[in-house]
């Protein structure tokens, strides 16, 4: 695997940062910690936000340190989020995740509903497995 030459934090709060890797055209999230709802409905706005800003085509995000999501915020990703990453152009996307049984369920939800929207998901063990999977 090649060396990333680009990294740039385009966001940081307590509960996670973002980077645009401008070589991959990708978004990586990497979450950390509990957050409230409202945090996580404005990391997703935002995440949209900065993948139409930098024409990104490509995302990941780093569950493995993160909080257990709520229903009512899995279910406004479901209605808000998904159906919105195909039209900002999103090809490929993946989740790093510790495989905890809350984060399956809670993963496994979310790969229920991406399916419907035509963009291949993965989930994966490690960072460089997901780099891996989205520049097949």
């Amino acid at each position: 695997m090649e060396k990333e030459a680009t990294k740039e934090l385009v966001f940081e709060e307590k509960y996670v940062k973002a980077f645009v890797l401008h070589d991959l055209k990708c978004l990586e999230l990497i979450w950390d910690g509990n957050l409230k709802e409202e945090d996580y409905k404005r990391t997703w706005e935002r995440s949209l936000e900065t993948m139409k800003k930098y024409k990104l085509i490509y995302f990941f995000s780093d569950i493995s340190n993160q909080g257990i999501i709520g229903a009512n915020s899995r279910k406004w990703f479901e209605e808000e989020i998904l159906p919105n990453v195909k039209a900002v152009g999103l090809k490929k996307a993946g989740t790093i995740t510790d495989a905890s049984i809350f984060k399956r369920y809670y993963l496994n939800l979310i790969l229920k509903s991406i399916g419907k929207f035509g963009v291949p998901f993965k989930l994966c063990g490690s960072r460089e497995e997901v780099i891996k999977f989205i520049s097949e």
